[in-house]
């Protein structure tokens, strides 16, 4: 698995050596982020060809940066990591005949016809879809999920995204945590455009589904909201009411940020 390390791909590590499945992670992380006597972690940027070579049974693609600070600060590395990342992986599969799954976005569905900062990472993620999809070997069995906005424990506590930036504010008060976007940009007309989000469990649940169906291309299922119920869904929670808009278990979520969002701000506040 690529981006093992990462919100989605620890989660799915976790669920699948639940299963009594051997999981080998690539990540660029020093240390593995799972501690299982079935689970091997491998530092490696997958923008670089992997040479150490091992037969799998199916490999779960999810390496990349994933947040609109990531999409302003870094494009070119978003991009490469997407594009150069799923070239290379796809032809890791084709060696062994490994099932690949890729995890793609709802934004590469909808591209804006004018350029966006996060053409970077929707356009790339496209991009990869039809790499995967008229990749030439036609024993390469491929399933693309195309996956909104993810949320539930184990989230990035501090990371720039909506979900994350309105659970913070709803805890500290502070505004400043719930404006995702650039200040360049109207921080509010954003909020009126509706997405798509999932709970973790849920998506991990369609990962496995789509693989173990063969299905090739879905999109994950999960609830269309616009930002501004979001918003009020978590501010409505936080506050102990009963929320208008659901949100499957957003209480989980809030209370992992209450657990740990005090020493993740100690240790921002250290490292500044």
């Amino acid at each position: 698995m690529t981006g093992s390390s990462g919100f989605i791909g620890k989660a799915l590590c976790e669920d699948l050596l639940a299963k009594g499945i051997k999981v080998w992670g690539i990540s660029r992380s020093e240390t593995s982020p799972i501690d299982h006597p079935n689970y091997k972690n491998f530092k490696h940027d997958v923008r670089k060809e992997l040479l150490i070579l091992f037969p799998v049974d199916t490999i779960f693609h999810l390496a990349s940066p994933a947040t609109s600070q990531d999409f302003w600060d870094k494009p070119t590395e978003v991009a490469e990591t997407i594009l150069i990342g799923t070239i290379n992986i796809t032809k890791y599969a084709s060696k062994f005949g490994a099932d690949l799954f890729f995890a793609s976005s709802y934004g590469a569905e909808n591209i804006n016809p004018k350029y966006t900062y996060r053409d970077c990472y929707d356009v790339s993620k496209r991009a990869g879809e039809t790499y995967i999809g008229d990749y030439p070997i036609a024993k390469l069995n491929s399933y693309i999920m195309r996956i909104p906005s993810v949320y539930g424990p184990g989230m990035p506590l501090l990371a720039n995204k909506i979900v994350s930036n309105f659970i913070r504010y709803g805890l500290t008060g502070e505004m400043e945590s719930c404006l995702e976007y650039p200040k360049e940009e109207d921080p509010l007309k954003p909020l009126e455009e509706q997405r798509t989000y999932i709970y973790i469990d849920d998506l991990l649940k369609q990962i496995i589904e789509q693989v173990e169906n063969k299905v090739p291309n879905v999109s994950a299922s999960g609830t269309p909201l616009n930002s501004f119920q979001v918003l009020h869904t978590i501010l409505e929670t936080t506050q102990g009411r009963e929320p208008k808009c659901v949100m499957p278990r957003i209480e989980e979520t809030i209370n992992y940020f209450r657990d740990n969002l005090s020493t993740a701000l100690t240790s921002l506040e250290k490292d500044q």
